[in-house]
This record gives C-alpha cells, structure tokens and sequence, in this order.
C-alpha cells in the first residue's frame, strides 16, 4: 500500500466512479464509464495498489515489488480500460500499453490477486456518515417542540454488513447483485439510498464475522449466476453504518424520550425520518410536540382544555359533562346518585329534601326523583330489618317508605304528630340527614345533634 511520505498515513484509494485526484498525477483520465471499468479501478483500490491517470486514456500502475515477477520484473505497468485487439502477457508491461478489460491477462491477473486475499472482501460506501453529530440536524429537524428542545440521549453507529455478488456476462458486462444478511436480495432503492455503487477498501480493521453471517455469504456465494452470468468475478462484505439510540425532549422539567433505529446515509440525507413521540394513553402520534399543565410530554394533538378550569390535560383525562355537554377534566366530574350520570361537579344542585348533590336533571321544585318517589316498605324488610337493628327507637315509628339511591338509602315514616326523614348510608347505615315535620307542614327541619337520640334509641 503506498503511504503519504509527510504523514506516514495511508493513501486511500478512490472509490468507483470517481476520477483519480490531481495530487495523485497531473495527467488526466476520462472517469470510468462502463461498471466494467467501474469494477476493474476498484479491484485495484482492493488490492491496495496505486495508480494514477497516464494521460488520455490510459493509467500508470506501480507494482509492489511482491509482483514484480509476474510483470517480467517491471516496477510500472501502463494499461488502458479501452477495448483492445491483442491480449498481450503480462511481461510486456514495460514496454506496452496493456488492456485490462475482461478475458485480457492483466483481467485474470486481478481477479486471482483478489481471490487469494480471502472468500471475500471487506468494503464499504464512500463518504457515508463516521460521526453521530452529522446526524443530529436531520434528526431534529422533523419534530416542532411547544417551549422545549430535542437532543440526542445515545447514539451509536454500527457497521452492519451487506452482500454483494459480482459476476461476469457473456457478454463482457459486469453485474452486481446484492444481498441482506440474512441473504435476501436487497431493494433496489435501498441499493441506491446507501450508494452501494461507489465503494472503498473498508477503514476500519478486517472484520471477523459470526458463523451464521459467514453460512449466509458461503451460501449467497454458492447461488446459480444471473441469467446470461458465465464467472463469478468477487464477493464482497459491505459495511454500512447503522444508527441507533434515543431522541430525549425537554419541555420545563419535563422529560420524554423516543427510540430511532436506521441507516445512517438515509439520515443524512433525509431519507429516514426519526418517528413521531406516541402517547402511550391516546395512542396519537405526532411530531409536534408538547406538555400538560402536569408536566407529562405527549403529542400536542393528545391534549386538550379543561372547559371548567382551563388546565391542559390528555385527551383522556377528559370527559363530556352529560348535562352541560363540556368538556371536562374527570376530577371535576361527579356521578349523579340518582340518575347515574357524570355530571361537572358545579353543575350539581342539592336536593332540597335529602340534600344529596344531584343532577338538576332529576329536581322538580327542588326535589330529587328519588325523595319523590318513596315506595311503602315493610319492617322485615331486610333493609329495615338492619336500620332497626342499628337504631331501635325508630321501631315506634309506622308507615315506612324508602328509595334507594347509589349511595344512600332515603326513608320517611309518620307518627301521631309528626313524620320523620332519615337519610343513611347504605353501606355503612351513617346518617347523613335526619329531620321532622308536622303533619300539616311541608317543610323539613334537622334534628339537633344532642337530641337525635331521643329518637334513635
């Protein structure tokens, strides 16, 4: 391999496609035109030989002293990617042009050099991305973040391999299949969003691979040629760079983060696109990002307002009042015991008889369905078998009637003078209300507190 004499660093060769650089030689040579000439200038990148443009159409190749022998001892061979007539030997180098085009000796020379290099070669594409931070940009850029920023919370680039099978036509061409590693053939437009058609010699130190990965290029290797294939000509392990990690949102205080996984030329070039955050309640996605009033960072299209208090929640936390029709935060919501329906706590109104919040769906005049609608009980009901039990003074009074609601039980009884209203838990058989009235009257007063007893014991 030749070296920089300042630097001591090694003289990368050029990928396919590309023209030799002026630094490499004044002379100029036209950039190859066929992926016969394609393939033969990276053949020689692989092998890590130099070369330069010869002027016109012609390159200069300086041979490793190694191969010297093979070129009747030559140090310089002039050859040209031109069709030739003859197919002159290699030890005419020094005097001749020689053609490097296939079925040429100067064709088969390279192909045994690079077979004798390994089962396969280790490339990769030219100028995709080494530094995660050429990818923060084109990450980033998707996202609209309400008071917040976006930055990277780990990031790495892995170089992850491909297939690619090159072979000989009958017809002279050169042809690439690509593969997977799995050893599924490649789309064609991931073929060409990776730039799979301009390779290098790979940076980094020949790879091991797994024994499945190497049972994959084994098999892919050994598959039946294209139609019109006569010579598999190189298998290649293209290592292309992979990015992985996570995006983390600030918003305040506040903290989100969402996982991106993808080719990183696609990244760069705006290709892949990073996903939306996903509400993990409402399942929206989105790229427009925002936060609660409570601090949870969510899809901007998951929150809504609070039509009683204004505050900014998830969509989920929200409910319809089913008696104003707003929306509403469900803390602010109540359900009615008497009708069951969820009902905005300030919308409520209290009975004017058993003083229970209801929906004003359910008064007339003031009173709850329920109060209006006491039904004649008897005393071995199992329900006044338990209140009397509790309280035995209310034995004395007659004419029992009762009406259940959610939560509470709603009776009223009569005695010589007066009724009674007692209002009861009906789990706990506490008393929420308890109050007389004269026969003749129709409102009702609160026992006091100190002479409840009188009537419960």
């Amino acid at each position: 391999m030749p070296y920089d004499a300042a630097t001591r660093r090694p003289i990368m060769p050029q990928a396919i496609g590309d023209p030799l650089s002026s630094s490499q030689s004044s002379a100029t040579a036209p950039p190859p035109a066929t992926p016969v000439e394609q393939f033969i200038l990276w053949t020689l990148a692989m092998l890590r030989l130099e070369v330069q443009a010869d002027g016109g159409d012609a390159y200069r190749l300086e041979v490793p002293e190694a191969w010297r022998d093979d070129f009747g001892g030559a140090a310089i061979c002039r050859f040209s990617l031109r069709p030739g007539a003859d197919h002159r030997p290699l030890a005419d180098a020094p005097r001749e042009q020689l053609p490097a085009l296939p079925g040429t000796p100067l064709f088969d020379w390279l192909i045994r050099r690079l077979r004798e290099t390994g089962p396969y070669v280790h490339a990769e594409p030219k100028g995709q991305p080494t530094n995660v931070h050429e990818l923060s940009g084109a990450l980033f850029g998707g996202y609209t973040i309400d008071g917040g920023k976006v930055h990277l919370a780990g990031c790495t680039l892995e170089d992850r391999p491909l297939l690619r099978v090159s072979y000989l036509q009958s017809d002279g061409a050169v042809r690439h299949r690509f593969f997977d590693s799995v050893g599924e053939p490649l789309d064609d437009s991931l073929e060409k969003a990776l730039r799979l058609d301009q390779l290098v010699p790979f940076a980094g130190r020949p790879r091991s691979i797994s024994a499945q990965l190497a049972g994959v290029v084994r098999r892919v290797g050994e598959q039946p040629l294209a139609a019109g294939g006569t010579q598999r000509l190189a298998v290649s392990l293209v290592w292309c760079k992979f990015a992985e990690g996570k995006l983390a949102f600030a918003i305040g205080d506040a903290r989100a983060e969402r996982a991106f996984a993808g080719w990183a030329q696609q990244v760069v070039d705006g290709c892949y696109q990073a996903p939306p955050l996903r509400c993990p309640k409402t399942g929206i996605a989105s790229y427009h990002i925002a936060a609660t009033d409570d601090g949870r960072i969510t899809a901007a299209e998951a929150i809504g307002s609070c039509e009683v208090t204004g505050s900014r929640v998830l969509l989920t936390d929200l409910e319809v009042c089913q008696v104003t029709g707003k929306r509403v935060v469900s803390r602010e919501l109540a359900a009615c015991p008497v009708t069951g329906l969820r009902v905005a706590r300030a919308a409520l109104a209290r009975c004017a008889t058993c003083h229970q919040l209801v929906s004003p769906t359910c008064l007339q005049r003031g009173t709850c369905q329920a109060c209006r609608n006491l039904q004649r009980v008897r005393k071995e009901d199992p329900r006044m078998a338990r209140l009397l039990g509790e309280c035995p003074g209310l034995d004395r009074w007659h004419a029992w009637r009762i009406a259940e609601t959610s939560s509470t039980y709603i009776l009223s009884a009569s005695g010589i003078w007066r009724h009674l209203l007692i209002v009861v838990d009906r789990e706990t058989l506490q008393i929420h209300r308890l109050a007389t009235r004269g026969r003749l009257l129709s409102t009702w007063t609160d026992v006091p507190e100190h002479l409840r007893n009188e009537l419960l014991i």
